[in-house]
């Protein structure tokens, strides 16, 4: 199953601070919802452990993950799984700004494969428009907030 999301985001954050956090995968992790076991694997990969849940299906994913950032562009190339399940995820990230604002846009085009694939793809793209606008919503807030 394949589902791709895009967004825009605001922030009442200087650009050069945004692009600082979010190339550093290990405070992006601190942003996930139910996120543990974060581990620096080199110097631009990392592997974490996510718990997951969609309907009564729930488990444990670990996924694996490279950082590459270049110019204002950053890409996240994730892949792992769990509980019978595997997830491959590109995220492409372009962000501009000032001292003072950055602005963010985003898309994530996901290859999900296995028993989560089989709750249908309104289902899937439904929880992760939900993950990820919180996921937002936290990054958002550390930068806002400090």
């Amino acid at each position: 199953m394949k589902i791709d999301l895009s967004g825009t985001e605001h922030m009442a954050a200087g650009v050069s601070k945004s692009e600082r956090f979010i190339t550093d995968p290990e405070s992006v992790s601190k942003c996930i919802p139910d996120s543990k076991e974060f581990q620096n694997t080199g110097e631009h990969t990392f592997s974490i452990k996510v718990e997951i849940g969609i309907g009564t299906l729930k488990g444990t994913f670990l996924i694996n993950g490279i950082v590459e950032s270049k110019g204002n562009s950053i890409t996240y190339r994730l892949s792992g799984g769990g509980f019978g399940n595997k997830v491959s995820i590109l995220l492409y990230i372009k962000i501009s700004g000032d001292e003072t604002q950055t602005d963010l846009s985003w898309n994530a085009n996901f290859d999900i494969s296995g028993i989560i694939s089989g709750l249908g793809q309104g289902i899937v793209k439904k929880v992760s428009e939900e993950k990820i606008a919180e996921i937002i919503n936290n990054v958002k807030n550390v930068l806002e907030a400090k």
